[in-house]
């Protein structure tokens, strides 16, 4: 598998926002915590694995490895693009809405 925590710390672009993100948290089993570059405490991305307490009673496997891998691969391009994370997000839940990033949320929340 993959060491996907070697990309903690690894700053992006995020398409039509205005500030850069940076990678706090990247583990398949716990998830993805992306908040912004200059303030931490602003959560920008945000999702759960199956090790995380935080996971949603409407977590599934199926939805989330699809989900870390594109988002994975954003990060790894440099580029979290919101439009297409929430177009594939609206695909694998028939228009059901993420819920918004927050410390609450995030599965390494500072």
């Amino acid at each position: 598998m993959e060491n996907y925590e070697a990309l903690e710390g690894k700053i992006i672009d995020i398409n039509d926002f205005p500030h850069q993100g940076k990678v706090v948290g990247c583990d398949y089993d716990i998830g993805i915590t992306i908040v912004a570059a200059d303030d931490p405490d602003n959560y920008l991305s945000c999702l759960q694995g199956a090790s995380s307490p935080l996971k949603s009673k409407r977590w599934s496997k199926k939805r989330y490895d699809v989900m870390f891998n594109l988002i994975i691969n954003q990060i790894k391009e440099g580029i979290l693009n919101w439009k297409e994370t929430d177009k594939i997000w609206n695909e694998l839940t028939d228009g059901s809405p993420p819920g918004v990033s927050s410390v609450k949320l995030c599965p390494f929340a500072q």
